[in-house]
C-alpha cells in the first residue's frame, strides 16, 4: 500500500503485511523512517506533509509525526 501528498514531493509512504510502514526518499530510493508499531498487517494508510495516518487488522489507529531531514 503505498500514499503520497502533493505538498512534499520527494517522499514516499508504503505499509505492509509485515506490520510496518516505512518513508522512501524518491530521489534517492533509499528508506527514510520505518515503524513497526502495529501489531497486524497495515489495512489502511494516509500520509501528508507533517503525519502518517495508518489502521490495521489489529482493529488500531496510528498517528505519527513525519520528520523528513532534508
Amino acid at each position: 500500500m503505498l500514499s503520497a501528498d502533493n505538498s512534499n514531493t520527494s517522499d514516499l509512504v508504503s505499509a505492509s503485511s509485515d506490520q510496518t510502514i516505512r518513508v522512501w526518499s524518491i530521489d534517492t530510493f533509499h528508506q527514510e523512517q520505518y515503524d513497526d508499531r502495529h501489531e497486524a498487517e497495515v489495512t489502511a494508510l494516509h500520509g501528508n506533509a507533517r503525519h502518517i495516518m495508518s489502521g490495521a487488522a489489529d482493529a488500531k489507529i496510528k498517528v505519527k509525526s513525519l520528520f523528513i531531514l532534508n
